[in-house]
């Protein structure tokens, strides 16, 4: 059992976080859990019993989403796109067989110049949208590049893209999760489309589906190669004419 608990402990490390959740077994018999929570820059620790489920590993994954929605995602992600980064452009080369790419305007065109070109790459988006999350609650992810390491409201986890002692660079990925209903994140998603917001995603809570749209279209993610096919299936006229969807 203590074994077991080793193993989700090291799964669930944050370093950029500062924050380490130590769980240990304080008793078989009375079935309850001792948690030890190192969290923030002054490692402050809380203590707390809490009754165990015989399964320890489900009480811990229930016990880290209740308390700590934000870091587990971390974890989430590796689950589901382990071959990259949190990055929404470097998905559709690590996971090609799994995405499918639709452009916001007739012809391809990228940028809108009407109010009504505005509507159509709009109304795209909120289609596919509605045809992946509708009824769910997403994970609005947004990112911010900055020369150091230290985080704003909604943040969920870092990458280094330059680890340069003299000169480092960071993208900051910030997490909100929101009910999904049409046109709720529609200015958002006009500030995409004029290239003024980029590395945006959209995810449903278990990160198994992704919505990553960007100036000019949406990659879209999908569990396996079979659903990818009947999504692409739906909006052929939106597809590319390049020979690799692009």
């Amino acid at each position: 059992m203590n074994d077991t608990v080793c193993e989700w402990v090291a799964d669930h490390q944050d370093r950029w976080l500062r924050q380490a959740i130590v769980p240990t077994l304080y008793s078989d018999v009375r079935g309850e859990a001792l948690v030890l929570e190192l969290a923030g820059p002054l490692w402050h620790a809380a203590v707390e019993l809490r009754p165990t489920s015989p399964d320890i590993v489900t009480y811990l994954d229930n016990w880290l989403r209740e308390s700590h929605p934000i870091p587990d995602l971390l974890h989430q992600w590796n689950r589901n796109w382990a071959r990259c980064d949190p990055a929404a452009y470097m998905l559709k080369q690590a996971y090609r067989e799994r995405w499918v790419r639709f452009h916001s305007l007739p012809e391809s065109k990228r940028y809108a110049e009407t109010e009504a070109e505005y509507a159509i790459i709009l109304e795209r988006y909120n289609t596919v949208l509605n045809e992946l999350f509708a009824g769910e609650d997403v994970y609005v992810i947004t990112g911010q590049w900055r020369d150091d390491p230290k985080p704003q409201t909604d943040y969920w986890t870092t990458i280094c893209t330059d680890p340069d002692p003299d000169d480092p660079t960071y993208w900051h990925v910030y997490a909100k999760r929101i009910p999904w209903t049409t046109g709720a994140i529609d200015p958002l998603l006009r500030d995409v489309a004029d290239d003024v917001e980029a590395n945006v995603m959209i995810t449903d809570v278990a990160m198994t589906r992704i919505h990553h749209p960007y100036d000019g279209g949406a990659d879209v993610l999908l569990p396996t190669s079979e659903e990818r096919d009947v999504l692409r299936a739906r909006h052929t006229e939106w597809l590319s004419r390049h020979p690799q969807g692009l």
